[in-house]
């Protein structure tokens, strides 16, 4: 589901083929290359064209690489790329406004775009019989988009782009940081100097007469390259390409900004306050450049130092000594050169001091000594595993296709990518790390929590009929039982050595009372601090090496067991998941320092204002002591009596085989996977009797009732979450799927009601979204947003307006025909993943519906009727009892709120909203 629509890139993909995939073992997996068999040629205009068919889902993604991004913007028009990549969904003279947006939902297919230093991409992706309309419509804007070009389109998505820098760095936890690291990285005139984002200044100062410019000397075929992939046929799609862009002019070679290579000649240090819990500490560096000598090196260097639990940084500072709640390490991959980035996030009361001494004495170690052979298996392993499992997804796969065209000239650049990793030693990487990293030679950064205070062309005249869609049949899998009582599913999906297992275990957060509010999630977290004779970072390393990711969460409903192992390592990522399973360590020592960072993460969320009007809204909407109201991750009094006995009770009851299911899918036979979980779960057994989920006590009546209003107040806030919550359906509702057909539309889409009015009329938000939340007992229908503040009271009664519009019966059949093919597509591109088919068969079955569940929603989904969607929408879309909340400046709030005529609000501080003091 598109909420949030052209997006800038806040970090690259790392170098290392996350999405290109290949095994670092061929001859046990086969030819990896194979996966990316493309044929690729050009037109006489230039443009380059890969074709890369697929057939594996009815699906097709189309993808497109301007080779022009953020170190081409002129000097005072910084954010222009990206605001540009807006643009360029404002219409044209044959698909004027959004109707880029509306064909293609209408289609039932989707598409989004992302803007970086050295490239703008745009991609489309969908249902098959959709591909034509994709190409048309691209070629068409790459055609006609500066001639369409008005002073009120640019108006209206500069807005929207202003909105997206006040969400993503003005109004969030050390955004302004991150907004400066680039102007404190390289020089004023380098390229790489401004965010992408851009400043405020200069997003106002941008003219039309800039845009046209920046339209005719970037955006023609000779600076592209185009990728179709997926369930195609090239023998009819190659005439089509030809027809659609062949006859588009070629343009001028376009002007490329470069600069040579820049470092540091000594330690620059930048001390920043912003409204945060967590001071954060930082170190950076130049390094080399994407692709290069090094930059592979740079990747495990980060490895090393903080991914995983086992990781350097992660043992000295989160397990050890307890200075810090999460570190990260990081290399940002350009074209003219790259940055590497250390960052700890430090308790309140830790020494900073000391941290950064620590991250020093870590670093220095590695760069003396290089990682040790499990240090390098481990990061080669979890690279080949991200690789697959990116390949998994066709739209994944065409972006990476360009990818490596446009950095190494070749779309199969595969094995030349991966043997990078391969070829690096310990020696090698120390080498490296000492050549880039000199400690007195960086940037270091503190950030501080503030104290108190022309004629149209034959071929592109009309657009072509949309193609014959392929049939799609959901995965019947087979099911049976193991001798414990655990129900499994299975899937056989050959296509890539990967296996993917979602196990649901009913339980979750609604099973203990409010005073033990954080419970399952700690339970959950605790399963990950070892089991049988291996301690937790023993056990994060085996199954490091056998390229295992094991997740394990706590939900309202359920608590969640998910695993991703490569084929060859299935039998023992099975055996240590049984091994949690049967016999966690659940150590004292552990639980206190899991018990600390869950409250410290909960403190910390008192500046996300996002996550605290989610959190908010569901507990104040539900009676009080409803067990869905109830945070899943508790409150920070709660947490804190935690006691390890009630955590061993709560594993021995909701941890255990009775009533759980498993959904198992991959390259594995049934016979493969029935004697692979009989060999590991026949000692998992259930302990102790689960005790029943605690009932609602609350009422999806939808009865008219006034609204009740609570305010969080976020002092000093550039925008105002506001968050509906009304009565929805539950999950066994036959009214469930025509409710998610008719939240598309209004709130589920780009296209849908509440972003065109919201966003792209009045440009007061960067998304405004809609949704049914659906549960075994209960349901919810929420609408939410994120809006400057000095628009709250207007943004209040526009969504007010459009509430009552729709209940008022004006669904169209064109909107209705759109949201019924939107919905099926997501549908089917649930499938596209093994995750994603585990983690959909497994909702079903948590909800006790059957395997032919899928199939019958997808039936009624095209059945549901223009007159079913309007009577469900005078029925169900913000009726009966509800509340509104709104978290941001109290003050800005108070001004515009007699205009909304609503009642006056509760008022409660953000540390109220934590420990769930709620007015009710």
């Amino acid at each position: 589901m598109k909420l949030l629509f052209p997006c800038l890139v806040l970090l690259p993909i790392l170098a290392f083929g996350t999405l290109a995939g290949s095994t670092a073992h061929a001859g046990d997996d086969g030819d990896a290359q194979s996966i990316l068999k493309h044929e690729k040629y050009q037109l006489t205009n230039g443009l380059t064209v890969i074709l890369h068919e697929n057939h594996k889902l009815p699906q097709v993604a189309v993808n497109l690489w301007y080779h022009v991004g953020t170190r081409e913007e002129p000097k005072g028009r910084s954010g222009f790329a990206h605001l540009f990549e807006h643009l360029m969904f404002m219409g044209t003279k044959r698909a004027p406004d959004n109707q880029f947006d509306v064909l293609l939902e209408t289609g039932g297919a989707s598409n989004n775009a992302s803007t970086w230093y050295d490239r703008t991409n745009y991609y489309d992706w969908g249902p098959a019989r959709t591909l034509n309309t994709m190409l048309w419509l691209e070629a068409d804007r790459m055609e006609q988009l500066g001639q369409a070009m008005t002073q009120k389109k640019l108006d209206s998505q500069r807005d929207v782009v202003r909105n997206e820098r006040r969400e993503g760095y003005d109004n969030a936890p050390y955004g302004p940081a991150n907004y400066l690291y680039w102007k404190l990285m390289y020089p004023s005139d380098h390229p790489y100097h401004n965010p992408v984002i851009g400043s405020h200044e200069d997003l106002l100062a941008a003219q039309v007469e800039d845009v046209v410019a920046f339209f005719d000397t970037y955006y023609v075929p000779n600076n592209a390259s185009l990728v179709v992939a997926g369930d195609f046929d090239s023998k009819t799609i190659k005439p089509l390409i030809e027809g659609l862009f062949a006859s588009i002019p070629r343009g001028k070679e376009p002007p490329r900004r470069s600069a040579p290579a820049v470092g540091f000649d000594k330690v620059q240090q930048v001390t920043l306050t912003d409204t945060i819990q967590f001071p954060r500490v930082s170190f950076a560096w130049h390094t080399p450049a994407f692709y290069q000598p090094g930059d592979a090196e740079m990747d495990l260097l980060a490895f090393a130092l903080a991914s995983g639990k086992s990781s350097r940084l992660h043992k000295r500072l989160v397990r050890e000594e307890q200075l810090a709640v999460d570190v990260a390490a990081y290399q940002i991959s350009l074209r003219l050169g790259s940055t590497f980035q250390i960052e700890a996030y430090v308790k309140p009361d830790a020494d900073l001091a000391r941290v950064e001494a620590i991250i020093d004495e870590e670093l220095s170690r590695l760069l003396k000594d290089g990682p040790t052979d499990l240090e390098l298996e481990r990061a080669r392993v979890d690279i080949e595993t991200s690789a697959l499992s990116d390949l998994e997804s066709i739209r994944e796969v065409a972006d990476r296709l360009n990818q490596y065209d446009a950095y190494l000239g070749e779309p199969d650049s595969l094995a030349r990518d991966l043997a990078r990793y391969r070829k690096a030693t310990r020696a090698s990487v120390a080498a490296a790390g000492r050549r880039w990293l000199p400690l007195d030679r960086r940037m270091h950064m503190r950030v501080l929590p503030k104290k108190a205070s022309d004629p149209t062309l034959p071929s592109r005249a009309s657009r072509p009929a949309a193609g014959e869609q392929p049939a799609f049949t959901p995965p019947t899998p087979v099911m049976f039982t193991l001798p414990n009582g655990l129900t499994v599913w299975h899937v056989d999906r050959p296509d890539l050595p990967l296996i993917s297992a979602a196990l649901r275990l009913p339980g979750g957060s609604m099973a203990v009372p409010r005073e033990q509010a954080g419970l399952a999630t700690l339970a959950a977290d605790m399963l990950m601090e070892g089991a049988g004779s291996l301690d937790a970072l023993q056990f994060a390393d085996e199954l490091g090496l056998l390229g295992a990711t094991l997740t394990a969460s706590a939900g309202r409903e359920a608590n969640e067991v998910g695993l991703r192992v490569l084929k060859r390592g299935a039998d023992k990522a099975f055996g240590l998941l049984a091994s949690m399973l049967t016999a966690p360590k659940l150590a004292e020592v552990d639980l206190a320092r899991r018990r600390g960072l869950m409250i410290q993460g909960l403190k910390q969320s008192v500046e996300d204002a996002p996550t605290l009007g989610r959190r908010v809204a569901t507990e104040w909407y539900f009676p009080a002591g409803d067990p869905h109201g109830i945070p899943t991750d508790g409150y920070p009094a709660s947490v804190a009596k935690l006691t390890l006995a009630q955590v061993r009770d709560y594993h021995a009851r909701y941890h255990g085989p009775a009533g759980a299911t498993l959904m198992l899918a991959g390259d594995l036979r049934a016979a493969e996977a029935k004697a692979l979980l009989s060999k590991h779960f026949e000692a998992w057994k259930q302990v102790a009797a689960r005790v029943p989920i605690r009932p609602s006590v609350s009422s999806g009546d939808t009865t008219p009732q006034p609204l009740r209003i609570l305010v969080v107040d976020k002092p000093d806030a550039a925008q105002t979450v506001i968050r509906f919550v009304h009565p929805g359906v539950r999950f066994a509702d036959e009214r469930r799927v025509g409710l998610e057909v008719l939240n598309t539309l209004l709130g589920g889409s780009f296209t849908s009601r509440l972003m065109a009015n919201l966003r792209e009329k009045n440009g007061w938000t960067y998304g405004a979204s809609s949704s049914f939340v659906s549960w075994a007992k209960e349901g919810l229908f929420v609408a939410s947003s994120n809006v400057q503040s000095d628009k709250t009271g207007p943004a209040i009664g526009e969504f007010l307006a459009e509430f009552k519009r729709i209940r008022g019966g004006d669904v169209s059949e064109a909107e209705a025909q759109k949201a019924r093919a939107t919905v099926v597509a997501e549908v089917v591109q649930g499938f596209e993943t093994l995750a994603g088919v585990t983690g959909t068969l497994a909702t079903y079955a948590g909800y006790g519906q059957g395997p032919d569940a899928v199939a019958r929603d997808l039936a009624a989904t095209q059945a549901c009727t223009l007159a079913h969607l309007n009577e469900l929408a005078a029925a169900q879309v913000a009726a009966g009892r509800g509340v509104l909340v709104l978290v941001g400046d109290r003050k800005a709030i108070e001004a515009q709120w007699a205009a909304t005529g609503l009642p006056k609000p509760s008022v409660i501080s953000r540390e109220q909203a934590l420990a769930g003091e709620l007015t009710r």
